[in-house]
């Protein structure tokens, strides 16, 4: 039992949270087993914290943790990562891929099995748009849509994987999950606990589609049980149930896709070890499932087969379970909240349990991310100038450029995702409607003379 609890916490949780500030904004990477936690900064560089056992600080060093934030050696303009057992994937902004840690099983996808103590790029990779890695394995997404995987029994080179196309997510856990663009899900791998979610225990070595489910927007993929959101708010699980982490009441396995109860209105889905999450559109946090340390964060150490509100949180944009056990959330204020156990929290500890939420520090000085528009480096205006009311709003609001006339304003979500344009001509003001646009935080970009001019933040509730 204790090989089979220390495996299931080496199972991979890809998490990202962007952290957004006034002042700009960091994503925050959570970790891949008990051991690890990163963060990608302003200048495109990682921090990393924790274990280092395979060189997984990816300092040059092999052997000595570190409990307090440092940097990877040789990367820059990074700006996704990927995770899997003790090792890590770094996609850079030239779409090249960079791999180091544990390669017992190939997992670096180097064509050989050899660790690395600093990044090392996969040189048969190229174009490459977005990673995803599992417990041994790992996948990259072409920009032409095509998958690719390696590690485990796909061996130690990239292989194209051809029985799949129009990808829109990718998660590897306790299986494979892919969020088709048709909003219907797929899987395959292992299958013990039905989290193929086709109403069999029968493992599947080709993609077979998740029965039940449609209008799928997001997936998660905790430990061997899987998440649906679907466009009407609601949340679905399968899989294994042992701690309640289904969300259905029992602790029944489940081969098939059944509602987490109680659950509505949710707009972004998380998953650990063996708890679920959900952001609903108030920005509350719920959770449930294992909480033997804290990653409930009901103030409790009492399991859960039903959600609960996790105490004192409000405001939420984001929501994460970090490494393993370790939960996270990030504020509309740009502060990060942490609760749960199995931690290297960065401040110089190594271990501890919160069963209600504390704020953690900032790991590095924040700029936007290189998916969103650049920042203000050399203004052409007056900031006092500019001016957005009401902010917060419910959809409709004037921006106001007193002294300046912009050309072009444009209005980023928290993806960096175009959602509105507007031209303007010798005008200082327009007005802009965004009703009916999902809750959040949104980034108004503007320009004159084809020149970046300011970027603001418009909160959108």
């Amino acid at each position: 039992m204790d090989k089979l609890k220390n495996r299931m916490k080496k199972y991979l949780l890809i998490s990202i949270l962007t952290l957004l500030s006034y002042a700009g904004f960091c994503q925050v990477i959570a970790v891949n087993d008990v051991a690890n936690c990163y963060a990608i900064c302003n200048d495109g560089r990682v921090i990393i914290w924790g274990n280092n056992v395979f060189g997984t600080l990816g300092n040059g060093t092999t052997g000595p943790q570190s409990v307090v934030p440092i940097y990877v050696s040789l990367l820059t303009q990074v700006k996704a990562l990927g995770f899997g057992d003790d090792n890590c994937l770094a996609l850079k902004s030239d779409s090249t891929v960079w791999a180091w840690g544990s390669n017992y099983y190939g997992s670096l996808g180097l064509c050989d099995n050899i660790d690395r103590n600093v990044p090392t790029q996969i040189t048969s990779l190229n174009g490459i748009t977005s990673i995803s890695g599992g417990d041994n394995y790992a996948y990259a997404i072409k920009y032409d849509g095509t998958l690719w995987a390696w590690g485990w029994s796909y061996g130690n080179c990239p292989i194209q994987i051809t029985l799949i196309n129009d990808i829109k997510k990718i998660q590897a856990g306790g299986c494979t999950t892919v969020l088709k663009n048709d909003g219907t899900v797929w899987t395959w791998g292992s299958n013990s606990y039905g989290q193929l979610g086709n109403g069999t225990l029968s493992y599947s070595a080709t993609p077979v589609q998740v029965l039940g489910l449609s209008g799928v927007v997001d997936i998660s993929d905790g430990s061997e049980t899987c998440y649906a959101l679907k466009s009407d708010g609601t949340v679905w699980a399968w899989g294994r149930n042992w701690e309640g982490q289904v969300g259905d009441g029992t602790y029944i396995n489940r081969t098939l896709p059944v509602q987490v109860i109680g659950l509505t209105d949710v707009r972004d889905i998380s998953s650990g070890m063996e708890t679920g999450f959900a952001l609903k559109n108030d920005s509350t946090v719920w959770a449930w499932g294992r909480n033997s340390e804290g990653e409930v964060g009901d103030g409790t150490l009492t399991t859960t087969a039903l959600p609960v509100q996790v105490a004192g949180l409000s405001q939420i944009t984001e929501v994460t379970e970090g490494n393993t056990v370790l939960s996270m959330a990030l504020k509309i204020d740009g502060s990060l909240w942490t609760w749960g156990a199995w931690s290297y929290p960065g401040n110089g500890s190594t271990y501890g349990i919160n069963a209600t939420p504390v704020q953690a520090n900032y790991l590095c000085t924040v700029t936007a991310p290189s998916t969103l528009p650049p920042p203000l480096i050399e203004p052409i205006c007056d900031q006092s100038s500019f001016i957005i009311y009401p902010n917060p709003s419910s959809g409709e609001f004037s921006i106001t450029t007193s002294g300046c006339k912009s050309e072009e304003i444009k209005i980023f979500n928290a993806l960096g995702q175009l959602v509105k344009e507007v031209e303007l001509i010798n005008t200082t003001q327009c007005e802009v409607d965004m009703m009916g646009i999902v809750k959040g935080i949104y980034f108004v970009h503007i320009t004159e003379d084809q020149k970046d001019v300011r970027n603001a933040k418009i909160i959108i509730q």
